[in-house]
């Protein structure tokens, strides 16, 4: 049995989409490419990936702290987003 408290559940690739609103070409992208960490079992020819929900918070926070760091590329005067 496992402690809730202290292991993060691992999500399947559909999961972890669907947690993000991606699809599955999207997300598996993002996996291959290393943006989001995840591990790989080693069911079936390819294994399949598991992505723990520690990973999946990170990079939220990864992304949202870009998106505040960027600066407004629009020409609207006195923009300040």
């Amino acid at each position: 049995m496992q402690d809730s408290q202290t292991t993060p559940r691992m999500l399947t690739l559909m999961e972890a989409a669907g947690i993000l609103r991606v699809g599955r070409p999207t997300m598996t992208r993002w996996l291959l490419s290393g943006a989001i960490a995840s591990t790989r079992t080693t069911d079936g020819p390819r294994g399949q990936f598991r992505i723990s929900e520690t990973a999946i918070a990170d990079f939220i926070a990864r992304r949202e702290a870009a998106s505040l760091t960027e600066s407004c590329r629009c020409t609207r005067k006195g923009c300040r987003r």
